[in-house]
């Protein structure tokens, strides 16, 4: 088992989509997606679909076959992101300044519907998008290495140095 990367915990947790499926492959110690279809055409047995799938899919329907096959062993799904919950990090972020003005922008910015997009203008506007990056980024940081840990999951930090 390869140590799994920050950066590929970082990807499994921002994985948003509802067209593929993503998993950790643990032997290798990355992130890797799958057309969902593939995989729910493997799963129902509908070896017909997949019969005229051209060359350039055949890596993923060798993929989706080993991920069915596999029972939760070697691909796994990743840390949670309702469980992260970037607008509860958000509010903590908001508690931490001390301008009343930039506290009652960004506490509005937190409401309403595109949440992380009107926050992160927010914080743009009022200066503080990279003190923001950073305390997200610490925050994910914190949450993926405590998922692993509780799996005995080997990490590696391949994440850039901080920029002061």
């Amino acid at each position: 088992m390869k140590p799994i990367k920050l950066s590929e915990l970082f990807a499994a947790l921002d994985f948003d989509s509802p067209e593929d499926v993503g998993r950790l492959d643990l032997h290798e110690g990355r992130f890797v997606t799958v057309e969902k279809w593939i995989l729910d055409a493997m799963q129902a047995g509908e070896q017909e679909k997949l019969a005229g799938l051209p060359q350039w899919e055949l890596a993923e329907k060798e993929l989706a076959q080993a991920i069915f096959a596999d029972g939760g062993k070697r691909y796994v799904v990743g840390p949670d992101p309702l469980i992260f919950n970037e607008v509860r990090h958000a509010e903590h972020f908001i508690a931490l300044q001390t301008d009343p003005a930039a506290i009652d922008q960004l506490g509005r910015a937190i409401h309403g519907r595109g949440t992380c997009r009107q926050f992160k203008s927010a914080t743009e506007r009022l200066g503080l998008l990279k003190q923001w990056i950073q305390y997200r980024d610490d925050a994910k940081k914190k949450f993926v290495s405590a998922w692993a840990e509780a799996r005995n999951l080997p990490v590696e930090d391949n994440l850039p140095p901080r920029q002061p």
